[in-house]
């Protein structure tokens, strides 16, 4: 009796889901390279997404620790479960607003899960203060297997994938 060739070989796993990012704020999506900032658009902070939003909840893309956050609230970094460091950037030299309208809701070294708020920002006032509020969701760093994929242009919210490995 002959034992089946399943037995010898390994196959994929295709239960397991894409290791993937969120989109921190609903808003209306582009590709990184259409920003105004160039380090942002030259993708020499990472691979990524910018996203114009509509609404001022930021959530943590990805579960795992905040490794960086600035004082003002308009960047932070979180080194994923899912291999993946994911750095959200919150308008174009908004750090000169000192923290005027954005209100942490975390610390560095805080554990967080994707979909958790971690920010609001007052969007109107950004704009009052002469600054674009297009928020940047980049990849800084990834043990990932895969290509990097991201979603289409166009309308997203904070519950949609916008970048995943496959």
């Amino acid at each position: 009796m002959g034992l089946s060739s399943k037995l010898f070989t390994k196959e994929a796993d295709t239960s397991a889901p894409a290791p993937s990012v969120l989109c921190p704020v609903t808003g209306t999506l582009a590709d990184i390279s259409t920003v105004a900032d160039q380090a942002f658009a030259s993708k020499a902070m990472g691979d990524g997404v910018a996203i114009v939003p509509t609404e001022g909840a930021v959530i943590a893309p990805v579960s795992g620790t905040v490794d960086a956050l600035f004082p003002t609230g308009h960047a932070f970094g979180i080194t994923g479960d899912n291999g993946i460091t994911v750095m959200v950037h919150v308008g174009i030299d908004t750090v000169e607003m000192q923290g005027d309208g954005f209100t942490l809701h975390v610390a560095q070294g805080d554990r967080v899960t994707a979909g958790q708020k971690l920010l609001d920002i007052d969007i109107e006032k950004i704009r009052a203060a002469g600054y674009d509020p297009v928020t940047m969701c980049l990849v800084a760093e990834h043990t990932c297997s895969g290509d990097l994929h991201k979603h289409d242009d166009g309308s997203v919210t904070v519950q949609d994938t916008t970048i995943w490995f496959a």
